[in-house]
């Protein structure tokens, strides 16, 4: 018996670079594989497409801050040279774009210069980077719906 492993991969344009903040796409509980398309509203091309099998996550950990779109497609049998799936069960997106943010601030407000001629800046920044899970499947409590589109709506990727 021979067993195939199918691992997540980069179907088209290049993953996120260039920021700090990470959107995880968990199809880790999902019954179906998925191909998960990212792109920014009202901008014609999609930044990537990825195949994301059922059982696994992925986490595009270098998003820019911004608002971003996530189409998807849930289905059976992944053919990798076409890109789709055989038998392609339900297209979708997340309801609403998502926002990542990245905020900095400096932890004291000023900047003494001590007697001794050499600046002292007590002063640290900080920076806050969003983290966001967005899962493809349906979660108790939670607080992203996703709802069915027409495949002709559907990013070309």
């Amino acid at each position: 018996m021979i067993t195939t492993v199918v691992h997540g991969a980069l179907v088209s344009g290049r993953e996120p670079t260039g920021g700090k903040n990470q959107l995880t796409i968990d199809n880790t509980q999902g019954k179906l594989d998925a191909l998960v398309v990212l792109g920014q509203p009202n901008w014609p091309n999609p930044i990537c497409a990825y195949y994301i099998p059922k059982g696994e996550s992925h986490t595009f950990d270098k998003m820019r801050p911004g608002v971003y779109d996530i189409y998807y497609i849930l289905g059976k049998g992944w053919i990798s040279s076409k890109k789709a799936f055989s038998q392609e069960i339900e297209v979708g997106k997340i309801d609403q774009p998502i926002s990542l943010e990245t905020k900095g601030y400096n932890t004291a407000s000023s900047t003494a210069v001590v007697w001794d001629q050499k600046p002292y800046n007590d002063n640290s920044y900080v920076s806050e980077f969003d983290s966001v899970t967005v899962t493809l499947y349906p979660v108790l409590g939670g607080n992203i719906e996703l709802i069915q589109i027409n495949r002709d709506n559907f990013p070309k990727y």
